[in-house]
């Protein structure tokens, strides 16, 4: 498909804070695309994952000239995937996704805001949810531990709960959390403890929980890095700063999750996510409400992603929006 298109950056503010180990997030910066045939895409940038600026994807675009085809995706370097993704979005053939995504459903795992108490993680167990993701390494961690050892404890049979440390732990805390979480079960996997690769190896070898990379996937050339070193643990895999390709990860598990998108791009991650992921594991997009003007969220309030909701997502507004 050959077209045209303009862009314009946004930064919104999120309707709460989000605090990890990394720091605190207050906005999401990123690019809006818009083709001449009304299609709105999504060039995603978050700390800790991209390796280039909003300000390197918009002199990119510059240099573009306004004009796309089946190939323009291919033009941005590796390190740009968000870039890469949202022009691949542009020129994508809609007629081949009927077929791929005819019935699909999964499930949603949750992400646990900031301070949420048991009791609130009571009511999303009620409220239908079975896997929950819990951000740790941010506080004290015997506080952490006791918030996250009676989550476990509320959990109904059949739940799990995903812990997420953002790379933030030393090797001493990250083995201090694995003890514990040996010891205690329910938990599904331990995201992203800290960075060093032999370290996370080290670790994977040593216990039992299950560990799964994150930010150790920045790109491409870093997914065939560790599949190649044969990664035995979980591929966390973010669809929107992948080029919109399906990585190879041999036979190792893979949960797809959000990028913390706006309407624009999750539509099109959440395509990805339900024709690729495994039947059964629970999505990693259950992020939303999100951000502090509405408009900006995917429209997934429940606890499953049907594909026959994609045609809700109304990117075109956050366009006007962003204006």
């Amino acid at each position: 498909m050959n077209g045209r298109f303009q862009f314009r950056l946004f930064s919104e503010r999120l309707a709460a804070p989000l605090t990890t180990a990394r720091g605190t997030l207050a906005r999401r910066e990123g690019i809006l695309l818009r083709a001449d045939n009304g299609r709105v895409a999504e060039a995603v940038w978050l700390p800790g994952f991209c390796r280039r600026t909003p300000a390197e994807m918009t002199a990119f675009l510059e240099k573009l000239g306004g004009r796309f085809d089946d190939e323009t995706a291919d033009k941005p370097p590796p390190e740009m995937g968000g870039l890469r993704f949202a022009l691949r979005e542009l020129a994508r053939d809609e007629t081949a996704d009927a077929a791929a995504l005819a019935g699909k459903k999964l499930p949603l795992a949750g992400l646990v805001k900031n301070g949420m108490t048991a009791e609130e993680f009571t009511a999303r167990w009620e409220a239908g949810f079975r896997v929950l993701k819990l951000k740790i390494g941010a506080g004290d961690r015997e506080e952490e531990w006791a918030r996250v050892a009676a989550v476990l404890d509320s959990q109904p049979e059949g739940a799990s709960l995903r812990l997420d440390a953002n790379g933030g732990l030393s090797r001493a805390d990250a083995e201090w959390w694995l003890q514990r979480l040996d010891r205690r079960g329910g938990v599904e996997f331990l995201e992203q403890p800290l960075m060093d690769a032999d370290t996370l190896r080290r670790l994977s070898e040593d216990f039992a929980t299950p560990l799964a990379l994150d930010e150790s996937l920045a790109g491409d050339d870093d997914l065939a890095r560790w599949t190649d070193a044969g990664w035995r643990g979980v591929f966390v895999i973010k669809p929107s700063l992948h080029g919109g390709g399906l990585p190879r990860t041999g036979t190792a598990p893979v949960v797809f999750s959000s990028a913390l998108e706006t309407v624009a791009g999750a539509r099109a991650a959440l395509r990805l996510a339900l024709e690729h992921g495994a039947p059964g594991r629970a999505l990693g997009f259950g992020v939303w409400p999100l951000f502090a003007r509405r408009v900006f969220d995917a429209p997934l309030d429940g606890c499953v992603a049907d594909a026959a909701a994609l045609g809700n997502f109304n990117a075109e507004a956050a366009w006007n929006a962003a204006a």
